[in-house]
């Protein structure tokens, strides 16, 4: 008798675990298609700064995570580090930059 009583509490629990899972799933999404988002129009920003410019940045790696965008990689000049941290700065979204870019030699693909 014991056990029945407990059969509708472990169904309960059950289903309110899943249902907690489900919207942190979709909680999740969300939050990673903003940073998807972000992250491209980062970078369409970066090659509208650098239309033009040889050599062309390669290498590299631009990801957003709740407003913040992080730049890495290696660029020509610290000319050319000023202008892609400043066209980032200028897109909607991005609170705050991390830069990790460095001057050097830009490698050829």
């Amino acid at each position: 008798m014991r056990t029945r009583g407990l059969l509708p509490i472990v169904v309960v629990a059950s289903l309110l675990g899943c249902h907690t899972e489900k919207s942190t799933q979709g909680t999740n999404a969300t939050i990673t298609n903003a940073d998807t988002d972000l992250a491209a129009r980062a970078r369409s920003a970066i090659n509208a700064q650098m239309m033009g410019k040889w050599p062309q940045p390669r290498g590299l790696s631009v990801t957003a995570s709740s407003g913040v965008v992080t730049l890495r990689g290696t660029v020509d000049s610290d000319e050319d580090k000023k202008a892609i941290l400043s066209a980032v700065r200028s897109v909607d979204g991005c609170n705050r930059v991390e830069n990790k870019l460095v001057v050097g030699i830009v490698p050829p693909y």
